[in-house]
């Protein structure tokens, strides 16, 4: 079975969004889900715009909590759950992050909400098999290169994939993944680390621990490890999320793309799986077209703030719309990228 467009996936299910609730309070080490925008977004780094009075306020975060990659749109009923608890842990903004356009959005607009374009997400249809999603996208000369990058990294690394309880008897792997992934954390400029080893070991306790896949890079001379991912598979739905990748640079040789080499690789694997859909995450989706991705959803944040910092809201949202490519906010298209 394959996910369709408007259905919750594994990562939006109330299961997921449960375990993503308390590794966010873990991460921000707070009592609830509520804290300053300014410690989790990046106004001026994406926008270069300025939102102090958005930034400064209060605001609880519900729906999602940018652990899952994009968030179903809550119904009017969660909304109201949402202003109460707001108003219990003194919040008076809120945050519905990365909300995809299939879902029903009009109770956000009826409750006040305003859309921030954020990011686009990358999705590789794999139904028909890889190589056959490969050929009607990519040029020989481009699936002829990414067979190269695959077959050097097979020449001098191995694969281990832990899924599930695997995960969990192994400690020591877990430890190597957070320390790889922890790599990120400058390149990226993020404050924390969102994957440290004791939220995988809380994700590999939870009920999302049978699902998770994690995949580590040896060198094959010495048993370094040298490459990570973190990902979900949903065998119901037919789905495989890569979540993060981690790659200590500094060990790698030059003609290696181990970023590359693994998603292909990852293509395998979900085929060998009978899963049809790799969801590649959010940003970067130009790169992505050329891994085979062929399904793109704009991602939105949705953001109730006071009256004093909803002029801010419009600027930040005119700036997105221009540096996503859009007509504006219900753009169907960013440049020649159909928008689902």
């Amino acid at each position: 079975m394959t996910g369709q467009p408007g259905a919750a996936t594994l990562l939006e299910s109330e299961l997921a969004l449960g375990v993503f609730e308390a590794l966010f309070v873990r991460l921000y080490e707070l009592s609830g889900p509520a804290l300053p925008l300014q410690q989790i977004m990046h106004w001026v780094r994406r926008f270069q715009v300025d939102c102090p009075a958005v930034d400064h306020e209060r605001t609880l975060v519900f729906g999602g909590y940018f652990y899952n990659f994009s968030s179903v749109a809550p119904s009017a009923d969660a909304i109201a759950e949402a202003r109460a608890r707001a108003r219990a842990l003194g919040a008076a903004q809120l945050l519905v992050p990365t909300v995809r356009r299939t879902s029903d959005r009009a109770a956000l607009r009826e409750a006040g909400f305003l859309a921030l374009p954020w990011f686009i997400e990358a999705i590789v249809d794999l139904r028909d098999g890889v190589d056959a999603a490969l050929a009607e996208r990519l040029s020989l000369h481009q699936r002829k290169e990414l067979a190269r990058l695959v077959r050097r990294a097979e020449e001098t690394y191995d694969l281990v994939f832990l899924e599930g309880e695997e995960a969990l008897r192994d400690p020591a792997a877990m430890r190597e993944v957070a320390r790889l992934h922890g790599m990120n954390i400058e390149k990226y400029g993020h404050a924390r680390n969102f994957y440290d080893e004791g939220t995988l070991a809380a994700i590999a306790a939870s009920a999302l621990g049978p699902h998770l896949l994690l995949c580590l890079r040896r060198e094959r001379a010495t048993g370094e490890a040298v490459q990570a991912s973190v990902n979900f598979i949903d065998r119901t739905r037919g789905q495989l999320f890569q979540m993060v990748q981690g790659i200590d640079r500094a060990r790698v040789p030059g003609g290696q793309n181990l970023y590359i080499a693994e998603t292909l690789q990852m293509y395998r694997l979900a085929e060998r799986a009978g899963l049809r859909e790799v969801h590649l995450g959010r940003g970067g989706h130009p790169a992505k077209r050329k891994l085979g991705a062929n399904r793109f959803r704009l991602l939105e944040n949705w953001v109730y703030a006071p009256a004093a910092a909803r002029a801010e809201l419009t600027t930040l949202r005119a700036a997105a719309v221009q540096a996503l490519g859009l007509d504006d906010d219900e753009a169907r298209a960013a440049g020649d990228f159909t928008l689902e």
